[in-house]
């Protein structure tokens, strides 16, 4: 005989009760929100107590604020610990945190010191000396200045680190006696923002460049341009009769150590001489500052000497575009011109301006992807005006989305290299570029271009490197073997066929590398409608004078088929929606195959669903398909607003179709690892034969990119009774769950929901109700009576809830195989003869309901 045991459980909640939070610790908290933290942090939505309310609200609480540590002391609740750890604090520290008094501990380290967009600068408030209960300063990693108090003079304070800040000798000499009492004082690796200091000077000038490092009792060593000067020793270096080419090029750095200030030793930045009066010319400041604002410039890193551009609407006084990091300039006609703008590491997207034509005198703009895949910053488009730059040498935009065609750049008469490669760019390749006699490198790379390659491309005789690799372009390529320079030829990836390029292939690879395997399927993928017992012929249309062919079934070759043509006759239902293709190879182009476009035959009559294709179209939109990175055969899709004729689910990237009832209908998505972005349709709910949803978004398998959907997890894909198999997790999923999803709990075998902005885990809303929509909730019932057959469960989690105050549960029904089961009932739960919960299966009993 079985025994049944009933557990049941009950669980006590204790409920702490905090003080109402300080006032005056309030308002301090508020002004490090506003003066320290800025608006930097205003999507952190434990700050949202501080930042949305001007006094303490009812029922005010520092508990779980991020950052901030509380205890209750007479009654009240009060800040002790202030900790952001490698953070990025844009602002200044508040002289208010003085008021914090019962504070014993402040953490802010790791900002980013070398972008002031993320770095705690200014100096150290002397409030902070009101502080007595303070026992450790942690400033850590940013870029502080200024006098370093007395924390001495605190009676607890026992740990003091400002290492790798901006501090001088000046500032710590003099509370240094003071603060070295304390136990552990960490001052080391002070440096500067600047990466070079300026002077000015004319031609003739005997100039003494100095560091104007603060402290009393310096030392000096001086180095120029990375050597060592013997011999000096001072504060400063003269430098007799200064001349022109002296002007930008001699740089000068010195190394100041302190009898004073022991361990610690500074270098300054480079000092650098500049010819007084010639100065950034305004046009080019303007066109400079119209790029950094319209290009993300607050993201380019690092942001060296950036200041005056993004700090000034025109030039200041003594302006110079010398040092600023990704800029190169000359002197030119008595101004400061730009020459270069070179960014490899750009991250985020923006638009290029039409004023870049205004810097006249630029030879290279070069704007690089930093980090593809991981990043996927987009340029929106071309400017037509970059065409004017009549000095430009060197033109790359690699890797930025940049979408349409290519603009007219025939007036960039000395070019020398153009690389637009790992863009979105469509159209033919521009004639023009034959025009252009001064390029020796060309890169269209990795693009959506088409037509052929021009054949006055034979007029570049510099040409030394042009890649066309991975775009649609086909047609007979020219006799590239008459350049002599060129080095390498890539057109892989594309439509050629052995025709066209055949005869010339022995030039070819005598002449250069030459790089063309493998190619795109020859035409496109063909769905033929038949009936069973219907004929059907494929035929594989491919240049070349030399060609074998090889048919394939179902991935395949079927023997003796060796032909161009494969007729099909009797065509029986295992071979409906299976694919058929042609591999042909070449007696002359040996290490090349080609590959046909799949030919599909499927049944008259059997089109695809209305109401899946709709949820499809509803779901690509939603999801930004045209983003994703495999999105081939959603063209079906997204160019038709309801089913064409024929309509077939067949060959869409991601999808199993089945036939249901003579429909053809989606069984499966899986798109883990493709780029999606934006949220989850609800129309996916209208796709009632669906059994497997797969969009994970940490899945690394080939060529994958990370998924990241936003928004809420849709309640209709409770409706989808067929459903046993879910992976969503990692990505932006939020919120709370409809009840509706609860008909799922049960359902799904597999069940990957993790997305840590949801209110709650998947398993715990299936348990207990955690994270439910307000609102969505059925009405709380007073009793519940499960008896066997109709309410006997075999797997997945059922959950019976009658009310917490008076509600009773009464079972004689049947728990058997793999079923989890959890009773909870206010008043009793009776488990009746003839209840069973058997071996293998999770029983849970307990005092609790849904009101």
């Amino acid at each position: 005989m079985k025994k049944i045991f009933t557990i049941l459980t009950f669980y006590f909640i204790i409920h702490c009760s905090y003080g109402q939070c300080n006032t005056s610790d309030f308002q301090s908290l508020k002004d490090f929100y506003n003066v320290t933290l800025t608006d930097y942090w205003s999507t952190n939505a434990s700050w949202a107590v501080i930042r949305d309310n001007s006094l303490p609200p009812a029922n005010c609480t520092f508990q779980g604020i991020y950052g901030i540590t509380s205890e209750v002391i007479a009654g009240e609740e009060r800040v002790t610990g202030i900790s952001f750890q490698n953070s990025y604090i844009p602002g200044v520290l508040s002289s208010s945190i003085g008021s914090l008094s019962e504070l014993k501990t402040l953490t802010i380290t790791g900002t980013m010191r070398d972008n002031p967009a993320t770095a705690l600068s200014g100096t150290i408030p002397v409030e902070m000396l009101n502080l007595t209960k303070l026992t450790k300063a942690d400033l850590t990693n940013n870029a502080l200045t200024g006098l370093v108090p007395d924390f001495g003079s605190l009676p607890l304070m026992a740990n003091l680190s400002i290492i790798a800040n901006s501090f001088q000798f000046g500032d710590l000499e003099p509370n240094f006696s003071s603060n070295q009492s304390i136990s552990t004082f960490e001052y080391e690796y002070q440096s500067f923002d600047a990466q070079y200091w300026f002077q000015r000077a004319q031609v003739g000038d005997d100039v003494s460049v100095n560091t104007g490092i603060s402290g009393a009792n310096n030392q000096y060593q001086w180095k120029k341009n990375g050597s060592w000067l013997t011999g000096e020793a001072n504060s400063s270096v003269l430098v007799p009769n200064i001349q022109e080419s002296q002007f930008g090029n001699d740089k000068y750095q010195a190394i100041v150590t302190s009898s004073t200030i022991p361990g610690l030793s500074l270098t300054s930045p480079e000092i650098v001489i500049l010819e007084d009066g010639v100065n950034c010319h305004p046009t080019d400041f303007a066109a400079l500052k119209d790029l950094y604002n319209s290009a993300g410039g607050s993201s380019w890193y690092p942001q060296f000497m950036w200041n005056d551009i993004r700090e000034n609407d025109t030039p200041p006084a003594n302006c110079t575009f010398f040092g600023i990091n990704l800029l190169e300039s000359e002197k030119i006609d008595g101004a400061e011109r730009i020459t270069s703008f070179s960014n490899t590491s750009y991250q985020y997207g923006g638009f290029l301006p039409a004023s870049i034509a205004d810097m006249e005198h630029l030879e290279v703009f070069e704007i690089r992807n930093g980090n593809p895949p991981f990043w996927s910053p987009k340029i929106t488009a071309i400017p037509a005006e970059i065409g004017s730059l009549t000095n430009l040498k060197k033109l790359v935009l690699s890797d930025l989305e940049i979408e349409g065609t290519i603009p007219s750049l025939a007036g960039l008469t000395s070019l020398e290299e153009l690389d637009l490669g790992s863009n979105k760019l469509e159209g033919g390749i521009p004639a023009y570029l034959g025009n252009l006699t001064n390029l020796e490198k060309i890169n269209l790379g990795s693009n959506k271009l088409s037509g052929s390659i021009p054949s006055n491309l034979l007029n570049l005789n510099d040409l030394q490197e042009f890649s066309v690799y991975g775009n649609d372009i086909s047609g007979v390529v020219p006799d590239f073997s008459s350049l002599t320079q060129l080095s390498y030829l890539s057109i892989g990836e594309n439509k050629f066929q052995f025709g066209d390029f055949e005869t010339k292939l022995d030039d070819f690879n005598v002449a250069f590398s030459f790089n063309y395997n493998p190619q795109k399927k020859v035409g496109p993928d063909s769905y033929l409608r038949t009936n069973i017992g219907g004929s059907l012929t494929f035929e594989a249309v491919v240049s070349g004078d030399e060609n074998t062919y090889q048919w394939y079934f179902d991935g395949s070759p079927l023997m003796g088929e060796t032909n161009a043509t494969l007729v099909l006759n009797n065509i029986q239902p295992s071979q409906i929606a299976k694919s058929y293709f042609c591999e042909i190879n070449s007696d002359i182009v040996t290490d090349l195959t080609l590959q046909t476009g799949v030919f599909v035959p499927l049944k008259n009559g059997v089109n695809c669903s209305a109401t899946d294709f709709a949820a499809l179209k509803a779901f690509y939109e939603a999801a930004e398909g045209d983003n994703w990175r495999y999105n081939t055969g959603w063209e079906i899709i997204t160019e038709n607003a309801t089913p064409p004729a024929n309509c077939t689910f067949t060959g869409i990237f991601g999808t199993t179709k089945s036939e249901v009832n003579n429909e053809e209908r989606i069984v499966a998505l899986e798109l883990q690892g493709n780029n999606l972005k934006g949220m989850l349709s609800p129309s996916l709910g209208d796709l009632s034969e669906l059994t497997t949803l797969h969009m994970d978004g940490s899945y690394s398998g080939p060529g994958s990119s990370s998924n990241y959907i936003s928004g809420s997890i849709p309640s209709t894909l409770g409706d989808l009774e067929k459903l046993t198999s879910v992976k969503l997790a990692n990505q932006g999923l939020s919120g709370c769950f409809d009840y509706n999803l609860k008909k799922l709990c049960g359902q799904l075998t597999t069940a990957q929901f993790y997305n840590y902005l949801l209110d709650a885990s998947w398993e715990d809303f299936c348990s207990s109700n955690a994270g439910v929509c307000p609102g969505t909730l059925p009405p709380c019932a007073e009793s519940a009576v499960l008896v066997s057959m109709v309410d006997d469960v075999s797997s997945g989690q059922t959950n019976i809830d009658v009310k917490n105050s008076t509600g009773f549960i009464e079972a004689s029904n049947k728990i058997t195989g793999t079923a989890k089961a959890t009773f909870s009932a206010g008043r009793y739960i009776y488990l009746k003869p003839g209840f069973i919960a058997n071996s293998g299966t999770v029983f849970l009993a307990q005092n609790g309901g849904c009101d």
